[in-house]
C-alpha cells in the first residue's frame, strides 16, 4: 500500500488527533546481507508477495488478540 492510500483510508474513519494502534514496514528497515539498503525492485517484489499471501490475516489476528486482552486487563470487568 502506498502512503497516500493509507492516509486516504485512515482519514475516512479517523480525525487527525484520534488515537490508533498501527504497525508498518518500509524498505529502509531491511538491509541486505552486506548491510545495503533494500532496492525498490526487491521491496516491490516482497510487498507483492505479502499482499498475495495470507500474511495479513495471521498478523491481524495476533494484534486483535493482544489488544482485546489489554483492553480487558485495563477495564473494570
Amino acid at each position: 500500500m502506498k502512503v497516500s492510500e493509507a492516509i486516504e483510508v485512515l482519514s475516512q474513519f479517523y480525525k487527525p488527533d484520534d488515537e490508533i494502534c498501527i504497525s508498518w514496514w518500509g524498505k529502509e528497515l531491511f538491509p541486505d546481507a552486506e548491510n545495503n539498503p533494500c532496492t525498490d525492485e526487491n521491496w516491490q517484489k516482497a510487498v507483492d508477495d505479502f499482499d498475495a499471501s495470507e500474511g495479513y490475516e495471521h498478523i491481524n489476528t495476533k494484534v486483535w488478540e493482544y489488544l482485546n486482552y489489554a483492553i480487558y486487563e485495563a477495564g473494570d470487568f
